[in-house]
């Protein structure tokens, strides 16, 4: 099993100079919570795929885990691109598209399964994501009062996904969907290869969405199915997007 932890992304609402996923939760940087419990799943690998701010992360890394430790950790950067004069990284299904090539070098068999974690989920344990690993593609959703701001996940009877709509791009019947995407996955490395360059970005943010392929694998008549995370666990899926977020993330650390 690899991990990968996306970390590419640049953090506008934060409103800081410090890349998002060094903001400290507990006194420690998010990213290093979250790689803290990628070890804890016995992962060969850890693929840490990070923007313009490699270098600091990077350092931060390494100033927190064992050389052992750190030996088990990858960079991949993802590039930022420039679309009608804005700058922006290409979104979550771009940041996974640049961890192909390595991919495609520890390709062993079709059944290594990588785990795909977010660096801006600070409180998720390994014992949650533990849940995902008894299927061979799944991802964990959760269901919400509030789900504005998710990607709401539509699934049938076999609890197999069907599609992903993220809130941007959800018309007004969708958006009163409670079940949500909690950004968490579990996906077969060859599910990764054959479906990930096939994401386009023909949507609002004109960004490359990891969600799409959901659709892209059951076209191809892979399903991924969705775990539902506990109730007692809800806090662990939190995502640190503002001020406010990070002193909700300490405030349940």
């Amino acid at each position: 099993m690899y991990t990968i932890v996306l970390a590419g992304g640049l953090g506008k609402r934060m409103n800081s100079d410090i890349p998002k996923v060094l903001h400290k939760v507990n006194d420690i940087p998010m990213i290093c919570l979250v790689i803290r419990e990628a070890f804890k799943l016995n992962t060969e690998n850890v693929l840490v795929v990070v923007g313009k701010y490699k270098d600091i992360i990077k350092k931060t890394i390494h100033g927190f885990f064992s050389n052992k430790e750190c030996n088990k950790i990858t960079y991949i950067v993802q590039e930022d691109k420039t679309i009608n004069g804005t700058t922006k990284t290409m979104g979550t299904g771009d940041a996974v598209h640049c961890c192909i090539p390595y991919l495609q070098k520890i390709r062993n068999n079709g059944d290594e399964g990588i785990v795909i974690l977010s660096g801006d989920v600070p409180l998720i344990k390994h014992t949650t994501i533990n849940l995902l690993l008894t299927s061979q593609n799944a991802l964990l959703t959760t269901l919400l009062r509030n789900p504005f701001g998710c990607g709401r996940i539509f699934a049938n009877n076999e609890s197999e996904i069907i599609k992903i709509v993220e809130e941007k791009d959800c018309n007004e019947e969708e958006r009163q969907c409670k079940q949500v995407n909690c950004g968490i996955y579990n996906l077969n490395i060859d599910v990764l290869i054959e479906c990930i360059p096939l994401i386009t970005n023909n949507n609002k943010s004109q960004e490359y969405y990891l969600t799409d392929i959901v659709e892209i694998a059951r076209s191809k008549q892979i399903p991924i199915h969705g775990v539902i995370l506990p109730v007692n666990n809800g806090s662990e899926i939190l995502n640190v997007n503002t001020p406010e977020d990070l002193e909700i993330a300490n405030s349940r650390a």
